[in-house]
């Protein structure tokens, strides 16, 4: 009996000075108190989805009682010290506490100067995470911008030069090549050109105005949609394009394969 007591006493006393323990706590150190059960409702609301870890500083600044409570940070890009609304950071006039994770400074909590003590070192130790996981997020974020920003200039860069090759096409090799379509006319349309030179010049002519046309389409980009069924069909639609390719019969001299018909 006396050693059942004992235990009985025992396992009481372990129950009761937990429970005198906290309510010690809380009596005498009330802002502890309050501070980390509040830490500890954000932490459970951003895993919940329902609130962000930047809220922390509204938190820790509510229950210290410290309107002018700021937490800083080191950026995980290039170490600027950095609030968690993005702005350069400079602490305030007041005591300071650093942030640690793992041994490592992340951050510090800054104070106003109506307040004499630093936070305490379990509320600091509590909301580290939250500020490890908003400096996370900011750095998240602020490479997705420059991602995107990166992304803009190069298409923006690719669109200033196709518009240039686009244009020098246009002003360069396509105005030539129609100002020789222009003379082979008017060498076709002359008294002296026979039956012969006139069908010669006609194919010409029918070349020039084909690689205009394929100018034009390189120049706007366009992708022919014929490739989507792949390089044979291409390449027949190619040979149908071209003037002469459609004939057949016999082989023609040499003096024309060298030329349209190798091509």
């Amino acid at each position: 009996a006396m050693l059942v007591s004992a235990a009985l006493c025992v396992l009481g006393g372990a129950v009761a000075f937990r429970w005198m323990s906290t309510w010690l706590q809380h009596a005498l150190y009330p802002e502890r108190g309050r501070a980390l059960r509040a830490v500890q409702g954000l932490v459970a609301a951003v895993d919940a989805g329902t609130a962000r870890p930047q809220q922390v500083e509204q938190a820790l600044a509510s229950t210290l009682r410290d309107p002018g409570l700021r937490i800083g940070y080191r950026s995980l890009l290039d170490g600027t010290p950095l609030t968690l609304d993005g702005a350069p950071f400079r602490p305030g006039p007041g005591p300071l506490a650093p942030v640690r994770v793992h041994g490592q400074q992340i951050g510090t909590i800054s104070c106003s100067a109506a307040r004499v003590k630093p936070p305490p070192a379990a509320v600091v130790q509590a909301a580290a995470p939250l500020i490890a996981a908003a400096r996370m997020r900011a750095a998240v974020a602020r490479a997705s911008a420059e991602l995107q920003a990166s992304r803009q200039r190069i298409l923006t860069a690719a669109d200033a030069e196709r518009r240039r090759i686009e244009r020098d096409l246009h002003d360069g090799v396509q105005q030539r090549l129609v100002a020789l379509g222009m003379r082979l006319r008017m060498l076709q349309d002359s008294p002296a050109a026979g039956a012969p030179v006139t069908t010669a010049l006609e194919a010409a002519i029918a070349e020039i105005a084909t690689a205009v046309v394929e100018l034009r389409h390189l120049a706007h980009g366009l992708r022919p949609q014929v490739l989507d069924e792949g390089l044979g069909p291409a390449l027949v639609h190619l040979c149908q394009r071209t003037p002469g390719g459609h004939r057949t019969g016999p082989a023609r001299p040499a003096r024309a394969r060298t030329g349209r018909d190798h091509r």
